[in-house]
């Protein structure tokens, strides 16, 4: 793909209508190596939750020219090992055209299928 040198994504901040993303993004197949899939209600707690965040921020992720929502990114501040970190979590559907890892979908770190990182 050639490089325009325009916007290819927009991070939208979270808003009551992104519910349908967490749902979405929690398919035994993004969430296996956290244990599963999360309940309704854990799902309905973390949506009211993301945009009353202190010290980070939820994303939807939309590509430029695009109405369509195709992931969603997110950081936090936490304590880790006794010390303030700042962590990430981010979620991603399969776009066509999008680099793709040997099972042919896109890999996440430590080639895991692009989905959710992580629930917070």
């Amino acid at each position: 793909m050639e490089d325009t040198g325009g916007e290819h994504v927009r991070s939208v901040s979270w808003a009551e209508g992104d519910f349908s993303l967490l749902e979405r993004n929690n398919s035994p197949e993004t969430t296996g190596h956290l244990g599963g899939p999360e309940p309704a209600a854990k799902l309905t707690e973390r949506h009211r939750r993301y945009p009353e965040l202190e010290s980070g921020r939820m994303y939807r992720i939309v590509p430029a020219g695009s109405g369509g929502t195709v992931g969603s990114i997110g950081y936090r501040e936490r304590t880790w090992r006794g010390e303030p970190v700042w962590e990430t979590g981010w979620g991603a559907a399969r776009v066509p055209g999008a680099g793709t890892g040997p099972a042919g979908g896109p890999r996440g770190r430590r080639g895991r299928p692009a989905g959710h990182a992580g629930h917070w």
